[in-house]
Protein backbone atom coordinates (compact mmCIF):
# COMPACT_ATOMS: atom_id res chain seq x y z
CA UNK A 1 0.00 0.00 0.00
CA UNK A 2 2.72 2.20 0.81
CA UNK A 3 4.63 1.51 -2.45
CA UNK A 4 0.88 2.27 -4.27
CA UNK A 5 0.73 5.44 -2.28
CA UNK A 6 4.00 6.81 -3.09
CA UNK A 7 3.49 6.56 -6.70
CA UNK A 8 0.27 7.95 -7.05
CA UNK A 9 1.79 11.66 -5.15
CA UNK A 10 4.86 11.13 -8.04
CA UNK A 11 2.33 10.88 -10.75
CA UNK A 12 0.79 13.63 -9.72
CA UNK A 13 3.54 15.78 -9.44
CA UNK A 14 4.58 15.24 -12.79
CA UNK A 15 2.69 15.80 -15.92
CA UNK A 16 3.15 16.98 -19.59
CA UNK A 17 1.59 19.09 -21.47
CA UNK A 18 -0.30 16.65 -23.81
CA UNK A 19 -1.07 14.06 -20.84
CA UNK A 20 1.36 11.91 -22.50
CA UNK A 21 3.08 9.32 -19.88
CA UNK A 22 4.87 11.31 -17.73
CA UNK A 23 6.67 8.65 -15.34
CA UNK A 24 10.46 9.20 -16.15
CA UNK A 25 13.27 7.62 -17.96
CA UNK A 26 15.95 5.68 -16.03
CA UNK A 27 19.32 5.22 -16.57
CA UNK A 28 20.96 2.81 -13.95
CA UNK A 29 24.86 2.97 -14.64
CA UNK A 30 26.79 0.66 -13.04
CA UNK A 31 30.77 0.73 -12.72
CA UNK A 32 32.75 -2.36 -12.45
CA UNK A 33 35.05 -2.70 -9.26
CA UNK A 34 34.83 0.72 -8.22
CA UNK A 35 35.43 2.17 -3.93
CA UNK A 36 33.99 5.41 -2.81
CA UNK A 37 37.81 6.49 -3.04
CA UNK A 38 38.11 6.49 -6.52
CA UNK A 39 36.01 9.17 -7.09
CA UNK A 40 36.19 12.51 -5.95
CA UNK A 41 32.49 12.82 -5.37
CA UNK A 42 33.34 11.16 -2.42
CA UNK A 43 36.66 12.70 -1.15
CA UNK A 44 35.11 14.85 1.58
CA UNK A 45 33.99 11.38 3.43
CA UNK A 46 37.02 8.68 2.25
CA UNK A 47 39.33 11.75 3.47
CA UNK A 48 41.84 11.40 0.34
CA UNK A 49 44.17 13.68 -0.09
CA UNK A 50 44.63 15.86 -3.04
CA UNK A 51 47.56 14.16 -4.67
CA UNK A 52 46.02 10.67 -4.45
CA UNK A 53 42.55 11.04 -5.55
CA UNK A 54 41.23 10.41 -8.93
CA UNK A 55 39.54 13.79 -10.27
CA UNK A 56 36.03 12.69 -11.65
CA UNK A 57 34.41 16.27 -12.32
CA UNK A 58 31.44 14.66 -14.03
CA UNK A 59 30.70 12.64 -10.71
CA UNK A 60 31.27 15.77 -9.20
CA UNK A 61 28.70 17.68 -11.04
CA UNK A 62 25.57 14.61 -10.52
CA UNK A 63 26.52 14.39 -6.84
CA UNK A 64 25.53 18.14 -7.16
CA UNK A 65 22.71 18.39 -9.07
CA UNK A 66 21.12 15.03 -6.69
CA UNK A 67 21.30 13.11 -4.22
CA UNK A 68 24.74 11.35 -2.39
CA UNK A 69 24.51 8.53 -0.21
CA UNK A 70 27.69 7.67 2.50
CA UNK A 71 26.14 4.15 3.18
CA UNK A 72 25.03 2.94 0.18
CA UNK A 73 26.39 -0.90 -0.43
CA UNK A 74 26.15 -3.36 -3.29
CA UNK A 75 24.61 -6.62 -1.82
CA UNK A 76 27.61 -8.73 -2.60
CA UNK A 77 31.44 -8.11 -2.54
CA UNK A 78 32.00 -10.31 -5.78
CA UNK A 79 30.71 -8.83 -9.68
CA UNK A 80 28.01 -11.73 -10.56
CA UNK A 81 26.30 -12.00 -7.05
CA UNK A 82 25.67 -8.43 -6.86
CA UNK A 83 23.83 -8.78 -10.45
CA UNK A 84 21.71 -11.18 -9.73
CA UNK A 85 20.77 -9.51 -6.45
CA UNK A 86 20.16 -6.03 -8.28
CA UNK A 87 17.78 -7.76 -10.92
CA UNK A 88 15.92 -9.85 -9.02
CA UNK A 89 15.23 -7.68 -5.60
CA UNK A 90 16.39 -10.56 -3.44
CA UNK A 91 19.88 -12.69 -2.22
CA UNK A 92 21.97 -14.41 -5.10
CA UNK A 93 20.27 -17.88 -6.43
CA UNK A 94 21.90 -20.43 -8.22
CA UNK A 95 19.34 -21.81 -10.88
CA UNK A 96 17.64 -19.55 -14.11
CA UNK A 97 14.50 -21.14 -12.17
CA UNK A 98 15.17 -19.77 -8.86
CA UNK A 99 15.48 -16.35 -10.24
CA UNK A 100 12.24 -14.71 -10.67
CA UNK A 101 10.69 -11.62 -11.57
CA UNK A 102 13.71 -9.90 -12.74
CA UNK A 103 13.68 -5.69 -12.51
CA UNK A 104 13.41 -5.37 -16.44
CA UNK A 105 10.77 -7.40 -16.70
CA UNK A 106 8.56 -5.64 -13.76
CA UNK A 107 9.19 -2.29 -15.66
CA UNK A 108 8.29 -3.87 -19.08
CA UNK A 109 5.06 -5.03 -17.90
CA UNK A 110 4.38 -1.68 -16.50
CA UNK A 111 4.76 -0.02 -19.83
CA UNK A 112 8.86 1.28 -19.76
CA UNK A 113 10.33 0.05 -22.64
CA UNK A 114 13.69 -1.69 -21.39
CA UNK A 115 17.55 -1.38 -23.16
CA UNK A 116 20.85 -2.66 -21.76
CA UNK A 117 24.62 -2.57 -22.37
CA UNK A 118 27.62 -3.65 -21.27
CA UNK A 119 28.68 -6.66 -19.20
CA UNK A 120 26.08 -8.75 -18.45
CA UNK A 121 28.00 -11.40 -16.04
CA UNK A 122 24.87 -13.00 -14.57
CA UNK A 123 24.98 -16.56 -15.00
CA UNK A 124 24.55 -19.44 -12.81
CA UNK A 125 26.06 -23.03 -11.30
CA UNK A 126 23.84 -24.77 -13.54
CA UNK A 127 22.39 -25.03 -17.46
CA UNK A 128 24.56 -21.96 -18.43
CA UNK A 129 26.93 -22.60 -21.57
CA UNK A 130 29.16 -19.39 -21.91
CA UNK A 131 30.88 -21.13 -24.93
CA UNK A 132 27.63 -22.12 -27.37
CA UNK A 133 27.16 -20.70 -30.43
CA UNK A 134 24.73 -18.39 -31.42
CA UNK A 135 21.76 -18.06 -30.65
CA UNK A 136 22.10 -17.84 -26.98
CA UNK A 137 20.06 -19.91 -25.70
CA UNK A 138 20.07 -17.64 -21.93
CA UNK A 139 20.91 -14.18 -21.73
CA UNK A 140 19.07 -10.47 -21.09
CA UNK A 141 16.58 -10.99 -23.03
CA UNK A 142 15.00 -13.26 -20.88
CA UNK A 143 14.89 -11.47 -18.08
CA UNK A 144 12.90 -8.56 -19.68
CA UNK A 145 14.99 -6.72 -22.04
CA UNK A 146 13.73 -5.56 -25.31
CA UNK A 147 17.09 -5.11 -26.96
CA UNK A 148 21.03 -5.80 -25.28
CA UNK A 149 24.25 -5.30 -26.47
CA UNK A 150 27.07 -6.77 -24.21
CA UNK A 151 28.92 -9.44 -23.59
CA UNK A 152 27.73 -12.61 -21.44
CA UNK A 153 30.76 -12.61 -19.27
CA UNK A 154 33.52 -10.60 -18.09
CA UNK A 155 35.76 -8.85 -21.33
CA UNK A 156 38.51 -11.09 -20.39
CA UNK A 157 36.08 -14.41 -20.93
CA UNK A 158 35.49 -15.92 -24.68
CA UNK A 159 33.22 -15.22 -25.97
CA UNK A 160 32.76 -12.10 -25.44
CA UNK A 161 30.09 -9.43 -27.77
CA UNK A 162 26.55 -9.82 -28.60
CA UNK A 163 23.66 -8.25 -29.78
CA UNK A 164 20.39 -9.80 -28.39
CA UNK A 165 21.29 -13.49 -29.01
CA UNK A 166 23.64 -13.60 -31.72
CA UNK A 167 27.28 -13.55 -30.72
CA UNK A 168 29.54 -10.65 -32.20
CA UNK A 169 32.95 -9.88 -33.06
CA UNK A 170 34.75 -6.60 -33.30
CA UNK A 171 35.62 -4.97 -37.06
CA UNK A 172 38.27 -3.13 -36.26
CA UNK A 173 37.49 -1.82 -40.39
CA UNK A 174 34.27 -0.31 -39.24
CA UNK A 175 34.92 -0.42 -35.48
CA UNK A 176 31.78 -1.99 -35.02
CA UNK A 177 29.75 -5.43 -34.08
CA UNK A 178 29.69 -7.61 -36.66
CA UNK A 179 28.23 -11.28 -36.28
CA UNK A 180 30.71 -14.16 -35.21
CA UNK A 181 29.34 -18.00 -34.91
CA UNK A 182 32.51 -19.50 -34.09
CA UNK A 183 33.52 -18.79 -30.80
CA UNK A 184 37.38 -19.25 -31.51
CA UNK A 185 37.37 -16.64 -34.19
CA UNK A 186 39.25 -13.40 -33.52
CA UNK A 187 37.35 -10.80 -31.28
CA UNK A 188 36.29 -12.68 -28.76
CA UNK A 189 39.17 -11.65 -25.76
CA UNK A 190 42.18 -12.99 -24.94
CA UNK A 191 41.74 -14.03 -21.13
CA UNK A 192 46.07 -14.37 -20.88
CA UNK A 193 46.67 -10.34 -20.55
CA UNK A 194 45.09 -6.93 -20.35
CA UNK A 195 42.62 -5.59 -23.54
CA UNK A 196 42.45 -2.57 -24.66
CA UNK A 197 39.35 -1.43 -23.62
CA UNK A 198 37.26 -0.47 -26.93
CA UNK A 199 34.17 -1.63 -25.43
CA UNK A 200 33.16 1.86 -23.69
CA UNK A 201 32.88 3.17 -27.16
CA UNK A 202 30.95 0.13 -28.40
CA UNK A 203 28.35 0.74 -25.39
CA UNK A 204 27.84 4.12 -25.67
CA UNK A 205 27.30 3.86 -28.96
CA UNK A 206 24.74 1.09 -28.38
CA UNK A 207 22.88 2.97 -25.51
CA UNK A 208 22.55 6.28 -27.57
CA UNK A 209 21.38 4.10 -30.77
CA UNK A 210 18.37 2.91 -28.60
CA UNK A 211 17.40 5.99 -26.85
CA UNK A 212 17.76 7.44 -30.11
CA UNK A 213 15.38 4.59 -31.82
CA UNK A 214 13.18 5.17 -28.46
CA UNK A 215 12.77 8.75 -28.91
CA UNK A 216 12.21 8.57 -32.94
CA UNK A 217 9.77 5.32 -33.04
CA UNK A 218 6.29 6.04 -33.46
CA UNK A 219 5.17 2.56 -32.06
CA UNK A 220 6.72 3.59 -28.56
CA UNK A 221 8.35 7.33 -28.27
CA UNK A 222 5.31 8.36 -25.68
CA UNK A 223 6.67 5.04 -23.40
CA UNK A 224 9.64 6.14 -20.72
CA UNK A 225 12.76 3.82 -21.12
CA UNK A 226 15.07 2.08 -18.75
CA UNK A 227 18.23 1.96 -19.89
CA UNK A 228 20.62 -0.17 -17.82
CA UNK A 229 24.33 0.35 -18.00
CA UNK A 230 26.64 -1.83 -16.36
CA UNK A 231 30.59 -0.93 -17.46
CA UNK A 232 33.75 -3.11 -17.85
CA UNK A 233 35.89 -0.35 -16.44
CA UNK A 234 37.31 -0.18 -13.92
CA UNK A 235 37.95 -4.39 -14.04
CA UNK A 236 41.37 -5.51 -14.10
CA UNK A 237 43.13 -6.84 -17.24
CA UNK A 238 41.75 -3.75 -19.45
CA UNK A 239 43.01 -1.13 -20.59
CA UNK A 240 41.37 2.48 -20.83
CA UNK A 241 40.44 3.63 -24.40
CA UNK A 242 42.44 6.20 -25.95
CA UNK A 243 39.43 8.74 -26.31
CA UNK A 244 35.38 8.25 -26.30
CA UNK A 245 33.84 10.71 -28.86
CA UNK A 246 36.90 12.03 -29.69
CA UNK A 247 37.04 13.55 -25.65
CA UNK A 248 41.07 11.82 -24.77
CA UNK A 249 40.72 9.70 -21.71
CA UNK A 250 44.56 8.28 -22.16
CA UNK A 251 46.75 10.57 -21.05
CA UNK A 252 44.12 13.13 -19.60
CA UNK A 253 43.53 11.75 -16.30
CA UNK A 254 44.43 13.93 -13.07
CA UNK A 255 44.99 14.06 -9.35
CA UNK A 256 42.29 15.98 -7.52
CA UNK A 257 44.92 18.65 -7.58
CA UNK A 258 45.26 18.97 -10.88
CA UNK A 259 48.55 17.05 -11.51
CA UNK A 260 48.54 14.12 -14.66
CA UNK A 261 49.27 11.14 -13.58
CA UNK A 262 52.63 9.80 -15.18
CA UNK A 263 52.99 7.12 -17.00
CA UNK A 264 56.31 5.80 -15.16
CA UNK A 265 53.85 5.23 -12.00
CA UNK A 266 53.43 1.80 -11.32
CA UNK A 267 50.92 0.49 -14.58
CA UNK A 268 48.20 -1.13 -13.13
CA UNK A 269 47.31 2.11 -10.89
CA UNK A 270 47.65 4.14 -13.73
CA UNK A 271 45.36 1.85 -16.48
CA UNK A 272 42.81 1.83 -13.35
CA UNK A 273 42.53 5.23 -12.37
CA UNK A 274 42.38 6.19 -16.41
CA UNK A 275 39.35 3.41 -16.63
CA UNK A 276 37.75 5.65 -13.54
CA UNK A 277 38.32 8.45 -15.67
CA UNK A 278 36.82 6.74 -18.81
CA UNK A 279 34.08 6.25 -16.25
CA UNK A 280 33.58 9.68 -16.01
CA UNK A 281 34.00 10.06 -19.77
CA UNK A 282 30.94 8.28 -20.39
CA UNK A 283 28.71 9.51 -17.69
CA UNK A 284 29.18 12.81 -19.28
CA UNK A 285 28.52 11.88 -23.01
CA UNK A 286 25.07 10.26 -21.91
CA UNK A 287 24.42 13.34 -20.25
CA UNK A 288 24.87 15.38 -22.85
CA UNK A 289 23.28 13.32 -24.95
CA UNK A 290 19.67 13.90 -22.34
CA UNK A 291 20.49 17.20 -22.58
CA UNK A 292 20.34 17.60 -26.23
CA UNK A 293 17.74 15.40 -26.84
CA UNK A 294 14.14 16.75 -27.46
CA UNK A 295 11.95 14.92 -25.18
CA UNK A 296 9.14 13.41 -27.53
CA UNK A 297 6.57 13.39 -24.59
CA UNK A 298 7.20 16.61 -23.56
CA UNK A 299 8.36 18.88 -27.09
CA UNK A 300 9.26 22.05 -24.68
CA UNK A 301 11.50 19.94 -22.61
CA UNK A 302 15.29 17.81 -23.15
CA UNK A 303 15.41 14.38 -21.72
CA UNK A 304 17.21 15.44 -18.74
CA UNK A 305 14.29 16.95 -17.35
CA UNK A 306 12.76 13.79 -16.66
CA UNK A 307 15.39 11.02 -16.34
CA UNK A 308 16.79 9.67 -13.09
CA UNK A 309 19.68 9.10 -13.33
CA UNK A 310 21.38 6.42 -10.86
CA UNK A 311 24.98 5.97 -10.23
CA UNK A 312 27.05 3.41 -7.92
CA UNK A 313 29.20 -0.01 -8.28
CA UNK A 314 28.48 -3.53 -7.92
CA UNK A 315 31.46 -4.10 -5.72
CA UNK A 316 34.29 -2.34 -3.92
CA UNK A 317 37.81 -1.97 -5.63
CA UNK A 318 40.30 -4.38 -5.99
CA UNK A 319 42.81 -4.81 -3.20
CA UNK A 320 45.78 -4.58 -6.33
CA UNK A 321 44.39 -1.23 -6.90
CA UNK A 322 47.41 0.39 -5.01
CA UNK A 323 45.54 3.36 -4.20
CA UNK A 324 43.22 4.66 -1.74
CA UNK A 325 40.29 3.21 -3.80
CA UNK A 326 38.21 2.44 -0.64
CA UNK A 327 38.99 5.64 1.58
CA UNK A 328 38.73 4.90 5.14
CA UNK A 329 37.12 1.80 4.86
CA UNK A 330 38.86 -1.57 5.42
CA UNK A 331 38.48 -4.69 2.85
CA UNK A 332 38.43 -4.37 -0.46
CA UNK A 333 36.42 -6.49 -3.68
CA UNK A 334 35.17 -9.87 -2.21
CA UNK A 335 35.85 -9.10 1.29
CA UNK A 336 33.16 -8.78 3.72
CA UNK A 337 34.62 -5.39 5.40
CA UNK A 338 32.64 -1.72 4.01
CA UNK A 339 35.49 -1.73 1.06
CA UNK A 340 34.07 -4.91 -0.25
CA UNK A 341 30.43 -3.76 -0.76
CA UNK A 342 30.21 0.04 0.18
CA UNK A 343 29.94 2.34 -2.92
CA UNK A 344 29.34 5.67 -4.39
CA UNK A 345 26.20 5.82 -5.13
CA UNK A 346 24.45 8.79 -6.39
CA UNK A 347 20.95 10.21 -7.82
CA UNK A 348 20.02 12.71 -9.65
CA UNK A 349 16.40 13.42 -10.95
CA UNK A 350 15.65 17.11 -12.31
CA UNK A 351 13.48 19.16 -9.94
CA UNK A 352 12.25 15.90 -8.43
CA UNK A 353 15.06 14.94 -6.41
CA UNK A 354 16.66 17.67 -4.22
CA UNK A 355 20.06 19.20 -5.37
CA UNK A 356 23.54 18.73 -3.65
CA UNK A 357 22.55 16.58 -0.72
CA UNK A 358 24.45 14.02 1.23
CA UNK A 359 22.76 11.72 3.12
CA UNK A 360 23.70 8.85 5.47
CA UNK A 361 20.66 6.58 4.96
CA UNK A 362 21.45 2.91 4.79
CA UNK A 363 20.34 1.87 0.90
CA UNK A 364 21.62 -1.33 -0.92
CA UNK A 365 21.31 -1.83 -4.80
CA UNK A 366 18.80 -4.37 -3.54
CA UNK A 367 16.35 -1.88 -2.87
CA UNK A 368 15.86 -0.44 -6.77
CA UNK A 369 13.67 -2.92 -7.81
CA UNK A 370 10.92 -1.99 -4.99
CA UNK A 371 12.09 1.80 -5.53
CA UNK A 372 11.73 1.55 -9.29
CA UNK A 373 8.45 -0.50 -9.26
CA UNK A 374 7.34 2.98 -7.16
CA UNK A 375 8.49 5.20 -9.45
CA UNK A 376 6.52 3.02 -12.11
CA UNK A 377 3.60 2.53 -10.19
CA UNK A 378 3.85 -0.88 -10.20
CA UNK A 379 2.46 -2.75 -7.40
CA UNK A 380 4.89 -6.08 -6.74
CA UNK A 381 3.52 -9.51 -6.26
CA UNK A 382 4.05 -10.77 -2.35
CA UNK A 383 6.96 -13.30 -3.98
CA UNK A 384 8.69 -10.76 -5.89
CA UNK A 385 11.83 -8.66 -4.78
CA UNK A 386 11.86 -10.21 -1.30
CA UNK A 387 14.76 -8.52 -0.08
CA UNK A 388 14.05 -5.10 -2.02
CA UNK A 389 12.60 -1.95 0.16
CA UNK A 390 10.91 1.24 -1.34
CA UNK A 391 13.53 4.15 -0.75
CA UNK A 392 11.63 6.41 -3.25
CA UNK A 393 10.51 8.74 -0.17
CA UNK A 394 14.44 8.99 0.69
CA UNK A 395 14.98 9.80 -2.91
CA UNK A 396 12.28 12.71 -2.14
CA UNK A 397 12.36 13.27 0.90
CA UNK A 398 15.98 12.87 2.31
CA UNK A 399 15.95 15.01 5.47
CA UNK A 400 12.32 13.83 6.69
CA UNK A 401 12.42 9.94 5.37
CA UNK A 402 11.66 7.11 7.40
CA UNK A 403 15.23 4.92 7.47
CA UNK A 404 14.98 1.74 5.68
CA UNK A 405 12.60 -0.74 7.82
CA UNK A 406 15.74 -3.53 8.42
CA UNK A 407 19.66 -2.61 8.01
CA UNK A 408 20.89 -3.82 4.84
CA UNK A 409 22.93 -7.19 4.46
CA UNK A 410 25.84 -7.85 1.98
CA UNK A 411 27.62 -11.52 1.40
CA UNK A 412 31.41 -12.17 0.46
CA UNK A 413 30.25 -15.28 -1.64
CA UNK A 414 33.27 -17.14 -0.94
CA UNK A 415 33.71 -20.32 0.77
CA UNK A 416 33.22 -20.20 3.82
CA UNK A 417 30.64 -17.43 2.70
CA UNK A 418 30.80 -14.73 4.95
CA UNK A 419 27.58 -12.71 5.53
CA UNK A 420 26.83 -9.12 7.08
CA UNK A 421 23.92 -7.10 8.56
CA UNK A 422 23.51 -4.38 10.28
CA UNK A 423 21.40 -2.28 12.57
CA UNK A 424 22.10 1.40 13.03
CA UNK A 425 25.40 1.51 13.34
CA UNK A 426 26.10 -1.42 14.18
CA UNK A 427 26.87 -5.03 12.11
CA UNK A 428 28.01 -8.22 12.72
CA UNK A 429 29.58 -10.79 10.65
CA UNK A 430 29.03 -14.52 10.66
CA UNK A 431 30.35 -17.66 8.58
CA UNK A 432 27.35 -19.48 7.01
CA UNK A 433 28.83 -22.77 8.72
CA UNK A 434 26.56 -25.52 10.78
CA UNK A 435 26.14 -23.74 13.60
CA UNK A 436 26.89 -20.49 12.49
CA UNK A 437 30.61 -18.92 13.20
CA UNK A 438 29.86 -15.17 14.19
CA UNK A 439 33.55 -13.57 13.84
CA UNK A 440 32.70 -9.78 14.30
CA UNK A 441 30.55 -7.20 15.58
CA UNK A 442 31.48 -3.16 15.03
CA UNK A 443 30.38 0.35 15.41
CA UNK A 444 30.72 2.15 12.35
CA UNK A 445 30.23 5.28 13.47
CA UNK A 446 33.06 5.54 15.89
CA UNK A 447 35.30 2.99 14.26
CA UNK A 448 34.29 2.94 10.11
CA UNK A 449 37.74 0.98 9.46
CA UNK A 450 36.53 -1.88 11.32
CA UNK A 451 39.53 -1.90 13.65
CA UNK A 452 38.04 -2.84 17.16
CA UNK A 453 36.38 -6.21 17.27
CA UNK A 454 33.58 -5.51 20.33
CA UNK A 455 32.10 -9.11 19.99
CA UNK A 456 31.99 -10.73 23.34
CA UNK A 457 32.23 -7.11 24.79
CA UNK A 458 30.04 -6.98 28.22
CA UNK A 459 29.23 -3.51 27.11
CA UNK A 460 27.30 -4.69 24.37
CA UNK A 461 26.05 -7.78 25.09
CA UNK A 462 22.60 -6.47 24.46
CA UNK A 463 23.14 -5.00 20.74
CA UNK A 464 25.04 -8.67 20.40
CA UNK A 465 22.13 -10.77 21.60
CA UNK A 466 20.15 -8.73 18.74
CA UNK A 467 22.00 -8.59 15.52
CA UNK A 468 22.44 -12.73 16.22
CA UNK A 469 19.01 -13.19 16.38
CA UNK A 470 18.26 -11.06 13.54
CA UNK A 471 20.94 -13.09 11.67
CA UNK A 472 19.44 -16.19 12.14
CA UNK A 473 15.85 -14.83 11.54
CA UNK A 474 17.60 -13.47 8.17
CA UNK A 475 18.82 -16.97 6.76
CA UNK A 476 15.35 -18.63 8.56
CA UNK A 477 12.66 -16.29 6.85
CA UNK A 478 14.83 -16.07 3.17
CA UNK A 479 13.47 -12.58 2.41
CA UNK A 480 13.62 -8.92 4.70
CA UNK A 481 10.77 -7.27 3.21
CA UNK A 482 7.62 -8.52 4.86
CA UNK A 483 4.87 -10.51 3.72
CA UNK A 484 1.84 -8.95 2.68
CA UNK A 485 -0.21 -8.01 5.93
CA UNK A 486 3.23 -8.61 7.96
CA UNK A 487 3.86 -5.27 10.34
CA UNK A 488 6.67 -3.71 9.21
CA UNK A 489 9.41 -2.62 12.27
CA UNK A 490 11.50 0.16 11.09
CA UNK A 491 15.80 0.21 12.50
CA UNK A 492 16.76 2.28 14.66
CA UNK A 493 19.22 4.44 12.60
CA UNK A 494 19.79 5.37 9.36
CA UNK A 495 23.08 5.29 8.87
CA UNK A 496 27.08 6.21 9.08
Amino acid sequence: MRTTILAMALLACVSTANGADSRPNIILFLADDMGQGDTSAYQDFTQNSNASQVHTPTMERLAASGLRFTDGHSPAAFCNPTRISLLRGGRTVRTAEQFGTALPAMLKRSGYRTYGVGKWHVFFEKGQDFHASSPIKLCALDFGFDHYTGTQHNITKSPAYHIDRVYQKYDANTKSLVPNDSKNAPGYGNPGGPIEFISQQLWLNAARGYMNEHAAGADHADQPFFLYYPSHANHNKLLPAADLDGVTVKGACKTADGRALLSNRDSLRLDRSEMIYENDVAVRLLLKWLGETDDPRNPSEKMLANTMFIFSSDNGANEKANLPANGRLSGSKGKIEEGGHREPFIVSWSGRIPAGVTSSAQISLLDMFATLAAVAGEELADDEAVDSFNMLDTFLHPDTAKPRPKGIYAAQALRPTHLMIRDGDFKIVWETTKPLKFTGLYNLRKDLGESRNLLGSPEFAQIEKKLKRQARAFLKDGRSRPRAGAASEHSEESGV
